[in-house]
């Protein structure tokens, strides 16, 4: 089995290749930024093909026809603080459209992590998000739909994330 995974080295996605690992499964590329040495110390002792930049995975992969079973796109800036509409929407917006056009053409299925965050304070799951990471998380789900409406055979999960610890 072939897997690529963003956020590979978080509290989700580390705790992730950990229980891929314990499959036998261990050719799994992780997409993150390894400037975090914290996170990093998550992949001490776990089995991985590569660990690469976003930037660097789009510019290597972009043309590549390697076929994989699954694109697993748990990476996002989940600071609730950062305001910043531009980087926020960059790095969960640009990013994961990119990761799913590179999905559609490679990848058997494309899994995601939304945010329960597109609720805000609403009842009767109307959503109103109330900061700049969960407007990505929206806007990024809206895509989502988009593309679903646009139809073809592709295999699209959507985790929306309440709380995970």
């Amino acid at each position: 089995m072939k897997i690529i995974l963003t956020g590979g080295s978080g509290f989700i996605g580390s705790n992730l290749v950990k229980y891929l690992n314990l499959n036998k499964i261990s050719n799994i590329i992780i997409i993150d930024y390894f400037d975090n040495e914290k996170k990093l110390k998550n992949l001490i002792n776990l089995k991985f093909r590569e660990l690469i930049s976003p930037e660097r995975f789009l510019k290597d992969y972009s043309k590549s026809s390697e076929k994989f079973d699954a694109f697993i796109h748990n990476g996002a800036i989940s600071n609730t603080q950062i305001h910043d509409k531009k980087y926020m929407n960059y790095h969960n917006l640009f990013l994961s459209k990119n990761y799913f056009e590179y999905a559609k053409k490679n990848c058997d299925k494309f899994i995601y992590a939304s945010s329960a965050s597109v609720y805000g304070n609403e009842k009767k799951g109307k959503t109103n998000p109330l900061n700049a990471y969960a407007n990505s998380k929206l806007l990024f789900d809206q895509f989502i739909l988009n593309q679903i409406k646009k139809g073809g055979k592709f295999n699209i999960i959507g985790l929306r994330y309440f709380n995970v610890y």
